[in-house]
C-alpha cells in the first residue's frame, strides 16, 4: 500500500529522491534547487512523498513561506517547473494521487496558498479545485544539422549572428564567488535598465553555484569583450533538455551582440552533447522583444500552466506592494 506524506528537506534521503528525478523530473526537482531556496529566502523546503514499502515511488517538491498569519506553499517558486514526478515505470494514476493528497495536506494545515507549476501544454484536470493561469515558453528542437538550423533563424538573426563572431567575444564559465560577483552586477544593471530592482539577492546567487557544483547540471557561462564581462545566462542540462533559466547583460553586450554570440555558442554545444530540446524559459506577453528574440532562433512557443489555490485573506494580501 503506497503512503503520502510530507517530508522536510532535512529529513529526506536526498541521494534517493534525486535519483528519481535524474530520469523523471526537471533540475528545478532536485535537492540542490531546493537548498538553493531554503538557503537565500525565508522558505522550508520538502517533498511530498508517494512510498511504496519504504521505497520512492514519487514526489511533489515544495517550498513552504511564512508571512504573518499567511503559510503559502510554492511548487516551485516564482514560476519554475514543479508539481509531482514519478519513478520509472509507475502507474500514472500515482501522480493524481500524490497532487490530491498534497491538496488536501495543505488544506488540512491551514495553507492560505497553494501554487503549482506544471510544464505540460495540456490542463491538469486533477487540480480541479485551482485558478488556472496560462503561461508559454519557446521550445527549440535541436535535431537538425547546423545548416538546417541556421536556416531556421529569422532574418534579424541572420543578420546578426555574423556581425557577433566578429567582435572578439571570449567565454569563460563561472566558478567561483568572483564570478558570481560579476554575474550580479549584470544583473542590478539589466534590472535598472528594465525599471525595477533585481528579485533574487547576491546570496541566491552564490548558493546556486555552490549547490550545484558537483555535477554538470549547471552551466553558466560569462562573455567577455576587452576583459570585461557583459553578458551571462544560466542554463540548467537535466536529461535530454537544457532549460535557460535565468540571464543579464550590459548595455555594450546590446549594442554588440553579445547575446547572439553567447546563444548561437550554447546551441552548438548543446546539439554536441546530444540534448533534444533547448527551452528558452518562460516568455511573458508583457516582454514582446524577449518573446522576438527566442522565436528568432526557430523556437516554437508551447504552453504550460500555473495552478493557484488561495483563501480570499491572501488574494487580498497578493495584491499588497512587496508581500512576496
Amino acid at each position: 500500500m503506497i503512503e503520502y506524506y510530507p517530508v522536510m528537506l532535512e529529513r529526506l534521503d536526498q541521494q534517493k529522491w534525486d535519483s528519481l528525478v535524474e530520469k523523471q523530473g526537471f533540475a528545478f526537482h532536485l535537492t540542490a534547487w531546493l537548498k538553493t531556496w531554503e538557503q537565500s529566502f525565508p522558505f522550508k523546503s520538502s517533498v511530498y512523498l508517494a512510498v511504496d514499502n519504504g521505497e520512492i515511488v514519487g514526489g511533489l517538491p515544495f517550498c513552504i513561506r511564512k508571512k504573518f498569519k499567511f503559510k503559502e506553499a510554492y511548487s516551485m517558486p516564482r514560476g519554475c517547473y514543479g508539481g509531482a514526478v514519478l519513478g520509472e515505470n509507475e502507474d500514472p494514476s500515482i501522480k493524481n494521487s500524490i497532487e490530491s493528497e498534497f491538496t488536501f495536506w495543505c488544506l488540512r494545515e491551514d495553507f492560505t496558498r497553494i501554487n503549482i507549476v506544471d510544464y505540460s501544454p495540456e490542463v491538469n484536470t486533477n487540480l480541479e479545485k485551482y485558478d488556472v493561469k496560462p503561461l508559454s515558453t519557446h521550445i527549440l528542437n535541436l535535431k537538425y544539422s547546423t545548416s538546417e538550423q541556421l536556416e531556421k533563424l529569422a532574418s534579424s538573426h541572420k543578420r546578426n549572428l555574423p556581425k557577433a563572431y566578429d567582435k572578439g567575444f571570449s567565454t569563460e564559465i563561472l566558478q567561483d564567488s568572483q564570478g558570481v560577483q560579476a554575474y550580479f552586477n549584470m544583473v542590478r544593471e539589466t534590472a535598472k535598465r528594465q525599471g525595477h530592482d533585481p528579485f533574487y539577492r547576491y546570496e541566491f546567487y552564490d548558493a546556486l553555484m555552490r549547490n550545484f557544483e558537483d555535477d554538470d547540471t549547471l552551466y553558466w557561462p560569462i562573455i567577455y569583450l576587452e576583459g570585461k564581462p557583459i553578458a551571462s545566462a544560466i542554463i540548467f542540462i537535466h536529461r535530454n533538455m537544457a532549460v535557460y533559466w535565468d540571464g543579464a547583460s550590459t548595455e555594450e553586450a546590446l549594442e554588440s551582440g553579445a547575446n547572439f554570440y553567447m546563444f548561437w555558442n550554447l546551441i552548438q554545444m548543446l546539439k554536441e552533447m546530444n540534448i533534444k530540446i533547448l527551452n528558452f524559459g518562460a516568455s511573458p506577453r508583457k516582454r514582446p522583444g524577449l518573446r522576438r528574440f527566442k522565436s528568432g532562433w526557430g523556437a516554437e512557443r508551447m504552453p504550460y500552466f500555473e495552478y493557484n489555490f488561495q483563501k480570499p485573506i491572501a488574494r487580498v494580501a497578493r495584491k499588497i506592494k512587496g508581500f512576496f
